[in-house]
């Protein structure tokens, strides 16, 4: 984005710095901020011309949602832009090792109160604010495994992010580690057999 847009200013937040470009891969117009969100955006109010936020279906629970966008509506200028992009916990053609292990995935996040189909919920959430108009929904497919390069990065997304909740699936599945790597390594040739995909919504919206 900022070199497609060099008179703009861009600025990315997360929760750990790792993730960030290194200095000599960054712009002049791009800059980056560690901060936990859940203690507010380090940003006065109506600072930014368009805010887009996504990924964080299996982070949040609802009550932390409702502050977020509270948080996201805040820090954006009147006249300006929203826009959210969420996975739904759903597939298309899935494969009983892909199927087992999203339903298992999806137990355990309810365990720590995250609603893994919150996205469905959060038109409402916006709408509930009362300071957005316009707010439209874009429901769209990505291939896992499949269908080149965005299939190859999506799975792989995935299978890091069944790797990091490895320890609650072996828990819930009363399996043992070299047991989940397993499976979580057997996606790649269910997923390309199935033809898989998930399903992720873009949601847009204007601040009056």
């Amino acid at each position: 984005m900022a070199q497609t847009y060099p008179l703009s200013t861009f600025i990315g937040i997360d929760i750990v710095s790792r993730y960030f470009p290194k200095d000599k891969d960054t712009l002049p117009n791009a800059g980056y901020l560690e901060c936990n969100i859940l203690n507010g955006l380090p940003f006065p109010d109506e600072t930014f011309d368009f805010v887009y936020q996504r990924f964080l279906w299996s982070s949040l629970t609802e009550g932390q949602w409702t502050f977020i966008i509270g948080e996201i509506v805040r820090v954006t200028k009147k006249g300006g832009s929203i826009e959210l992009m969420e996975f739904e916990m759903k597939q298309t053609n899935s494969g009983p090792k892909t199927a087992l292990l999203f339903d298992v995935s999806a137990k355990s996040l309810a365990l720590k109160g995250v609603n893994p189909y919150i996205i469905s919920k959060i038109p409402i959430m916006l709408q509930s604010t009362g300071k957005l108009s316009n707010i439209q929904c874009k429901q769209e497919t990505t291939p896992l495994g499949w269908g080149g390069k965005l299939g190859e990065l999506a799975l792989r997304n995935l299978k890091s992010g069944f790797a990091a909740g490895k320890s609650k699936l072996m828990q819930l599945m009363n399996k043992s580690s070299e047991e989940c790597d397993a499976l979580i390594n057997a996606l790649d040739k269910e997923t390309e057999e199935y033809k898989t995909c998930m399903k992720h919504v873009r949601i847009f919206c204007k601040k009056d």
